[in-house]
């Protein structure tokens, strides 16, 4: 009685499968058997078409009046006492008995309505990703091979389960095996419409992994076409990591966070074709490498599809800085990624708990650091940024820099390209260009610049030269390198 659909279809049409046998040998067995032993008749030929024990508590019902069924449970594997596979609490079918003895229609199509109270079922895949309801499709499909001319079995009932649970069991993911439960299932299918199913599901899930899901979907199992609209709620990322493949490095380890999703996605000879949705992902935490501390309290809502991501309201705390701003992610088999953050308020000694490779700067105090501007771009594992930012003050025991302005170009975390630099000094001005190297027990640099209107008298050159320290006012062009605090200028 296996019609044309593949297994993963047929997990959808399961009970109502199983319902349509129970159909089927009961019409049979009523005209042959007193009703006091219709359940036990029952339970065996079940037994004996799936493979494995059912146990049939109670029958209700007539010829006219439909079928309510009571206790179903079938066994996981040969007994019952080994595991369930699936229980109902109360199984009612609705059907068109004139159908069945006037016009010869099969009796699963002659189903009209089915309603499930409480069912639970256990689905489980393996490492192949074979499930294990396969095995009663094959059960089903043994007895006999339907004639060649013969047109496939259709299901064109609607089906109501209330308050169902679903247990599934993953091996075909990295590590240990995970189970996923849902839990107050609400669904309902409408397949009048054949060959097209309307599908309407709203559950909740584990708290661990899953709050609540919403699925509004058409499905047409033969061409293996599905239309899906799905609300996902208070999905707790870390769990998932699972199912990243192998082959897949991540360039940062999530290691929290919560993620809200409305998607949309069309697949067709089952593959997916195209998608879209709107993500919005709170209090996510990831360990950068390069960073001490992770990056949390990550926030913001992300337009996705096929092509690209974008985020218009980002909101990231790493260590005590705290930037917002917009991002977006393309070319996902080779993510490029485009950012551009915003922070202010940042003092050194924030930078140095967070990035303590960074090489310390010898007789140098940093003030703070307000109106900081990050835009980023280039492949994800390693992008190429422009920063700009004010500093209130560098100072150092000859003099004191204030009120700076840069512009520069940063290359991983690693050199610092000095496009502009503005500041104040001695009762004059600087300006200069240059390099940074960040690797090293000291930092190397080399700049090029203009000092305008300096007070010679402002500045600290008697512990350097002594008394034959100049006094004046001087403006020069200069150039100037070296590492750690001994320049040559």
């Amino acid at each position: 009685m296996r019609s044309r659909v593949g297994y993963t279809s047929f997990i959808i049409l399961t009970p109502p499968v199983i319902l349509s046998v129970i159909l089927i040998f009961w019409l049979a067995t009523q005209l042959r058997h007193t009703w006091a032993h219709l359940p036990h008749v029952l339970e065996a030929q079940l037994t004996a078409a799936l493979g494995r024990e059912v146990r049939i508590g109670q029958l209700k019902g007539g010829f006219w009046s439909g079928l309510e069924v009571h206790d179903i449970a079938i066994a996981r594997s040969d007994r019952l006492s080994d595991g369930v596979l699936a229980r109902v609490a109360r199984a009612r079918v609705r059907y068109s008995l004139d159908a069945v003895l006037q016009r010869g229609v099969p009796p699963l199509e002659a189903i009209e309505r089915i309603e499930l109270e409480r069912p639970w079922i256990f689905v489980s895949r393996d490492r192949k990703g074979r499930f294990n309801l396969q095995e009663i499709a094959e059960e089903l499909a043994k007895p006999s091979k339907p004639p060649k001319d013969a047109r496939p079995q259709r299901f064109l009932a609607t089906v109501a389960i209330r308050d169902g649970t679903l247990v599934f069991e993953d091996h075909q993911v990295r590590g240990a095996p995970i189970t996923h439960h849902l839990t107050g299932i609400h669904l309902d299918l409408d397949g009048r419409a054949f060959p097209l199913y309307a599908v309407s599901l709203r559950a909740r899930g584990d708290t661990g992994r899953l709050a609540s899901v919403a699925v509004h979907a058409t499905i047409d199992p033969d061409r293996k076409a599905y239309s899906v609209l799905a609300d996902l709620e208070g999905v707790q990322i870390k769990p998932w990591l699972a199912y990243v493949p192998p082959q897949v490095k991540l360039p940062v380890t999530p290691e929290g966070g919560l993620v809200d999703a409305r998607l949309s996605a069309l697949i067709e000879a089952g593959k997916l074709a195209d998608y879209q949705g709107r993500v919005k992902v709170r209090d996510v935490a990831v360990r950068v490498p390069q960073l001490s501390q992770p990056v949390s309290d990550l926030d913001g809502t992300f337009q996705i599809s096929p092509d690209v991501a974008t985020a218009d309201d980002l909101r990231i705390t790493a260590g005590k800085l705290r930037l917002s701003g917009t991002a977006t992610v393309s070319g996902f088999q080779k993510p490029w990624v485009r950012a551009h953050l915003t922070a202010t308020g940042i003092e050194e000694a924030d930078v140095r708990e967070l990035i303590p490779r960074l090489p310390p700067f010898p007789d140098v105090r940093l003030g703070r650091m307000d109106n900081l501007r990050v835009s980023v771009a280039g492949p994800v594992t390693a992008p190429s940024a422009t920063v700009g930012f004010d500093l209130t003050s560098v100072a150092r025991p000859e003099a004191t820099l204030s009120d700076l302005h840069v512009e520069a170009r940063l290359a991983g975390l690693k050199r610092l390209e000095i496009d502009a630099l503005t500041a104040k000094a001695a009762g004059g001005t600087l300006s200069a260009t240059g390099s940074l190297e960040l690797e090293g027990k000291e930092p190397r640099y080399a700049f090029r610049g203009a000092l305008r209107g300096i007070h010679l008298d402002e500045i600290n050159l008697r512990e350097r030269l002594g008394e034959n320290a100049p006094s004046g006012t001087i403006s020069a062009d200069f150039e100037a390198s070296g590492a750690g605090a001994a320049p040559e200028v």
